[in-house]
């Protein structure tokens, strides 16, 4: 891991790596309520003709609203340029991104009212330039129709009513603000500290500005506010400061991706459906299984409350899509993902979640009717094999060890809860669908191997990406069936030589973890890349069997392996060549930070 140096530029830049990882990204920082993806990598700019805040959401991720902020120079003849080239220098806190040339900086952060935080320096003259996305097509056209420049401050309107306000905090009387088609021009002198702030009425957006006008230190008050967020819950103590820095950055990028509830795969633009980030139930409870475990409730509590919220589209009577818009409409196809597999995972992890805010709080998230549904369609759905046969979290259709064992273990947990509940009928059903469940799940066993592999009657999916059946039995790794037993499935044996296996036949590139395999060139150039999901999931595994020096080289490799900003791509390709263009992924923040908080509790050694 990476030597530390010491930063002394403001009260909030701490001693830390002196670099993040090697792969290009973005940052991704919120409050809950206006979230951002911002890069200033030159490979992402390259790759999407942008700079700084790429994407910008308020309350959900219906409509988009920014494509680039730049900081701007003032060159010797006194003409106004952009600045295309920053470089991150270092890891800042946490909750800050940092960049800077040799004679300008900019530092973001995500203030707790219901705004951004811009501060840019530079010797003499500064600037920056907001570019606004005039025209958003979703499954709806939105269109930017009033942008209007007040003494200092300016807004734009869009015509489904939402506000975005910019306003200067500090800086000079002769600070400029000028609006010329979707832009928004700021120029000054040294120093300019601005706010980005939205409302669904012009009223509502100038009692935002009055109260951020108020704050006369607002990097000083969003730092008290994550600092104390952080705090409420668990995290690596102060003697591990790498450890503790890589965990803050990625349990607030998994929480700042949270808007009431939504966590999509990830906003910097792989995963879409119809011109929106895409929602996947599964992405967004493992994601709060993640807060639960390091003790952040109420964002966990969120995510359990949107998915059972009625405008949510059901596929059928307990069964979610396995996509949604940002609208909650399940949708077939999406980029990255484009046919609707079955994914009845989800309500394993649904029932888990259920049960574990309720031991942490006493309170029921849920009603019994909704409860049951979800519960009652996994026991429906048992073939005459007693086994889910679904696309699960790999979406290819087959017996998956990970949906099965997480499901069997959820039906053993709903049963208890109906027994609580005083429903015997419904607690009997349970118990023997997830005996049945227990009594097939070794039908997965590779015969050759002795380890769990998904089982399928071919080893490919057809030209256009949808799963085929065959008549040969086929088993294929899939190290995603670690999560059965993170989600309470008993460990055993078998998964133990599972873990092994892996460890000599699905690594690559000096310690990442490969997803799953397939004769088929195409499929397998995704699933044979090293995913960050999968090896966290192997990192929290090694935890269970305090397993520590395994555990500790593969989240060292993990870290090594991030993003520039410190965050976790989805994977990295199987030649090393490059990452993902999600990076980073939600879940994959998730996992990891969490997989990092429970390696640090590893015993000391002398």
């Amino acid at each position: 891991m990476k030597k530390t140096i010491l930063l002394l530029a403001a009260a909030w830049l701490v001693a830390l790596p002196a670099s993040a990882g090697k792969w290009k990204g973005f940052s991704v920082l919120g409050n809950g309520t206006l979230n951002f993806a911002y890069s200033d990598d030159a490979r992402i700019v390259k790759q999407t003709n942008q700079m700084g805040i790429q994407h910008l959401y308020f309350e959900d991720y219906t409509t988009d609203y920014l494509r680039s902020t730049q900081l701007l120079t003032r060159t010797a003849a006194g003409q106004w340029q952009p600045i295309t080239e920053l470089k991150e220098t270092t890891l800042s806190a946490p909750y800050v991104i940092h960049s800077q040339t040799d004679k300008e900086s900019i530092s973001l952060t995500s203030h707790p009212k219901n705004a951004i935080i811009v501060e840019t320096q530079a010797a003499q003259s500064v600037g920056y330039l907001v570019g606004l996305r005039k025209y958003i097509s979703t499954n709806r056209i939105t269109e930017l129709t009033e942008l209007k420049a007040n003494k200092n401050w300016a807004y734009g309107r869009w015509s489904n009513g939402v506000y975005v306000g910019f306003v200067i905090l500090s800086g000079k009387a002769t600070d400029q603000i000028s609006v010329a088609d979707s832009s928004i021009s700021f120029k000054g002198t040294k120093k300019l500290t601005i706010a980005i702030t939205a409302a669904h009425s012009l009223k509502a957006l100038e009692q935002n500005i009055a109260v951020l006008k108020a704050d006369k230190t607002p990097m000083a008050t969003a730092a008290a506010y994550w600092d104390k967020w952080l705090a409420s819950g668990k995290q690596p103590d102060k003697t591990q400061q790498e450890l503790r820095t890589y965990f803050q950055r990625n349990l607030i990028a998994a929480r700042s991706a949270n808007l009431g509830g939504q966590i999509p795969a990830d906003i910097t633009g792989q995963f879409r459906t119809q011109g929106m980030p895409q929602l996947y139930p599964r992405d967004a409870m493992k994601t709060a299984r993640v807060m639960l475990l390091t003790g952040h409730r109420e964002e966990a509590k969120q995510v359990i409350e949107y998915w059972q919220k009625t405008f949510v589209d059901k596929k059928s009577v307990g069964e979610w899509y396995a996509r949604y818009n940002a609208f909650g409409k399940g949708v077939n196809a999406g980029d990255g993902a484009r046919y609707d597999e079955p994914e009845w995972d989800a309500n394993g992890y649904f029932i888990w979640l259920i049960n574990e805010y309720h031991e942490q709080t006493g309170q029921w998230l849920t009603t019994p009717e909704f409860f049951y549904q979800t519960a009652d369609f996994l026991v429906n759905k048992l073939d005459k094999n007693g086994l889910l046969y679904e696309g699960g979290i790999v979406e290819w259709t087959g017996y998956l060890p990970s949906t099965n064992l997480t499901c069997a273990a959820a039906l053993r947990t709903a049963s208890h809860i109906a027994r609580k509940w005083n429903n015997t009928e419904k607690a009997n059903s349970y118990e023997k669908a997830a005996d049945l469940m227990a009594a097939n799940i070794n039908r997965m066993i590779d015969p050759k191997t002795g380890t769990y592999m998904d089982l399928r009657t071919i080893d490919r999916k057809a030209d256009d990406g949808t799963s085929i059946e065959g008549n040969t039995p086929t088993y294929l790794y899939d190290t995603s069936s670690l999560f059965g037993i993170l989600w309470g499935y008993p460990d055993n044996e078998t998964m133990q030589k599972t873990a092994e296996w892996y460890k000599t036949n699905a690594m690559i590139l000096g310690g990442g973890l490969q997803y799953f395999d397939t004769p088929e060139h195409g499929l397998a150039t995704y699933g044979h890349a090293a995913f960050f999901f999968t090896s966290a999931a192997l990192v929290q595994y090694r935890v269970l069997h305090q397993e520590w020096a395994d555990a500790k080289q593969l989240l060292g490799w993990m870290i090594d392996n991030s993003n520039v900003y410190g965050l976790m791509p989805e994977r990295i390709y199987p030649d090393g060549s490059d990452c993902s263009p999600a990076s980073p992924l939600s879940w994959c923040s998730a996992e990891t930070a969490l997989a990092i908080w429970q390696v640090s509790k590893a015993p000391k050694t002398k």
